[in-house]
């Protein structure tokens, strides 16, 4: 149970004093006003310590004298003493003695509607005392005075001048007082929540005004949980990091109900019909494109040799998303889902189960495509809204702004394009956000009019921060040019960042590079793409010196780039591509550095090698007779003549050995003309 006021006034329905009382105006003014120690002081249950019949009155104050401010008598024991029994200041003779203590006052108002008693809690806490202090936190938060309670936090639990001997206050000036007040209204706030989930999409809608009020609690939860770890946001201690997990918790919370209020205003959308006839049907769909785009994505690897056996792998946006969005890697986070029992805000167990059986989210999206799409708008929310880090909310609502186009799209309903236009607006994701949401979902659909609709919306989407994998998919799909106006107008894809040095990081650079270099190349633009690789690599290089390689992770041995690994593979990518275009010629009159030479003639090598038919293994000889080093050139032709006759010794296709012979003669004939003579 939460604190006293705040849950007996939720377990109370919309019962909230009006805030045009004067009794509750005068609380509040008084409130505001009192200093943050007076506040603890007022919370303390004190009784009278008058003499009566040889014996302590013991009877609960309600009164504060004064003159010295001690709740030290009850209303019958102060008319008849003179002094005050703590501090023996006299009692004022004339006036108003005493004034009502400020609980009191909040009962008299209606704003406590319930009284502790003294018993201690399940947590060991004294009712009395702790709990009086809970009802001023409640106040304050429900009517929007937070500020109160941050003054508390930050002048009394954070201030280590403020040390009693009295155990009581001692304990109420900690602020593990306050943290387990937060957790305690949280948790009443998840269970009234629960019950107001589980009400029909018809009837939550009624309850819009009571979501939005629980909305503004978790605001100023919020705020009171931040100010607690201000001073110990860089610690790990046990108790910081579980402070920490209740700020994450309180997040989630707060973000998964503002956007369970704009579903039930829009009645979950369910008279909006999908473009989709079943769930089934629309797992299938999504099911084909990750086989589609699997299919039409580029061979090769750039951590090794490029072969024509190498494994085509390719993610859709909305993987990258969900994946990078952590969705199902909350496992060790217990303390969320378990303490704070935030499941009872889902109305499916799917992914509790696939928690407590370990899957991956993204194991199950790849495998059968049953993460995504959820089965429901509502399930969608959760998994969203709840799983995810609640730093990554930009990136959630881009997901759910994913989600309704895929679930609408083509639509031509009036309806569907203002609910639309109401959850842009009512979660301020600006045209540029909700068009890169939409040009993410047609880049993923396999259908060509989609495709189309995408490039026609690239020119209002491409900026700097343009998501890298935009071109690559675009060259897939064909449409090479497009993907050079993305490259182009952003301005950074491919480029060296440096905002960390995991390998990780490095790998999607690279991965960046190669596709700048191959857009360039199936466009045509031999030295645009030579130019763009030395630039790449310059930038590499001015940021660490040239290491030993490590070529199986792209990382020398101290963990920094190795600029001479990402050279070999994108060299080797010109090099394999000018072979498939025919413009090996072109190729070689371009000025290679020694390394790069290197790298280039090894992977010509390794194609005449493949195929003695091509002209490969001439265009090597003529690359080092262009430069005058015949010597090389000599020594290049007569390994060339020992691949060509074991070839022909093997090959029992005619056609292809008088190829091969005639190559032989024509490239004998140039060495012998520019090299011999």
């Amino acid at each position: 149970m939460a604190g006293v006021g705040l849950s007996s006034r939720l377990e109370g329905g919309d019962h909230v004093q009006s805030v045009e009382s004067e009794k509750v105006q005068g609380v509040l003014s008084r409130l505001v006003t009192l200093e943050p120690r007076d506040l603890c002081n007022e919370a303390i249950v004190e009784k009278c310590r008058a003499t009566r019949d040889l014996r302590s009155c013991g009877r609960i104050v309600e009164h504060s004298l004064n003159s010295c401010n001690h709740a030290s008598l009850c209303a019958e024991c102060v008319q008849r003493c003179d002094v005050c029994p703590i501090c023996r200041a006299p009692i004022r003779s004339f006036g108003t003695p005493v004034r009502t203590r400020l609980y009191e006052d909040c009962c008299r108002a209606g704003m406590i509607r319930s009284r502790p008693g003294g018993a201690t809690d399940a947590d060991g806490h004294p009712n009395a005392d702790v709990r009086r202090l809970w009802s001023f936190f409640d106040i304050a938060l429900e009517y929007g005075l937070v500020s109160v309670i941050h003054h508390y936090v930050s002048d009394v639990c954070m201030d280590d001048m403020a040390v009693s001997s009295n155990a009581t206050v001692s304990l109420l000036l900690d602020g593990t007082v306050v943290k387990d007040w937060c957790r305690r209204t949280l948790s009443h706030i998840i269970w009234n929540l629960h019950e107001i989930y589980g009400l029909g999409s018809a009837q939550m809608r009624y309850k819009e005004a009571q979501m939005g009020r629980f909305s503004a609690l978790l605001l100023g939860l919020s705020e009171v949980l931040e100010s607690l770890e201000g001073p110990y946001v860089n610690e790990s201690s046990a108790p910081i990091i579980e402070l920490q997990q209740l700020i994450e918790a309180t997040r989630r919370v707060s973000q998964h109900l503002d956007v369970m209020s704009w579903c039930a205003r829009h009645n979950f959308l369910e008279d909006l019909q999908s473009s989709h006839s079943s769930i089934s049907e629309w797992r299938l769909a999504v099911k084909n494109r990750k086989l589609a785009a699997t299919d039409r994505a580029w061979h090769g690897n750039i951590q090794g040799v490029r072969t024509d056996t190498d494994v085509r792998t390719s993610t859709l946006f909305i993987e990258d998303a969900m994946s990078n969005a952590g969705f199902g890697e909350d496992d060790e986070n217990a303390f969320i889902w378990e303490t704070l029992e935030l499941q009872h805000l889902r109305q499916t167990t799917t992914l509790s189960s696939w928690r407590r059986e370990g899957v991956g989210v993204m194991s199950n999206l790849h495998a059968s495509g049953m993460l995504y799409p959820p089965e429901s708008v509502r399930a969608a929310v959760d998994l969203i809204f709840l799983e995810a880090s609640s730093d990554l909310i930009l990136a959630k609502k881009a997901i759910f702004l994913y989600y309704l186009f895929d679930r609408h799209w083509p639509g031509t309903n009036n309806d569907w394009k203002s609910i639309l236009d109401d959850y842009v607006v009512t979660f301020g994701i600006s045209r540029h956000a909700m068009l890169e949401s939409f040009v993410f979902f047609l880049l993923d659909e396999a259908d060509d009019s989609a495709l189309e609709e995408a490039c026609c919306l690239l020119p209002e989407v491409v900026s700097s921060t343009i998501h890298p994998k935009v071109p690559r998919v675009l060259l897939e799909r064909k449409r090479p040019f497009a993907a050079l106006d993305v490259l182009r107008c952003s301005d950074g894809i491919g480029d060296v960042r440096f905002s960390g040095s995991a390998k990780n990081d490095e790998v999607s650079q690279l991965e960046d590079a190669v596709t700048a270099v191959r857009v360039r190349l199936e466009c045509g633009l031999l030295t645009d793409a030579y130019l763009y690789q030395r630039a790449y690599i310059s930038r590499i290089k001015s940021i660490e010196p040239k290491q030993s390689v490590l070529k199986s992770t792209g990382m020398n041995q101290h963990g920094s780039r190795d600029w001479s690994y990402e050279m070999e593979s994108l060299v080797e990518e010109i090099c394999w591509l000018c072979a498939e275009k025919c413009l090996v010629a072109q190729m070689i009159e371009l000025p290679w550095d020694k390394d790069e030479e290197r790298v280039l003639l090894n992977c010509l090598m390794n194609l005449a090698t493949k195929d003695p038919c091509s002209s490969t293994g001439s265009l090597m000889v003529m690359f080092y007779i262009m430069r005058c080093r015949n010597q090389e050139a000599y020594l290049v032709h007569k390994e060339l003549l020992a691949i060509e006759k074991t070839f022909l010794e093997q090959c029992k296709d005619m056609e292809r050995n008088e190829i091969i012979k005639n190559i032989c003669v024509q490239r004998s004939l140039l060495v012998v003309v520019r090299v011999c003579i």
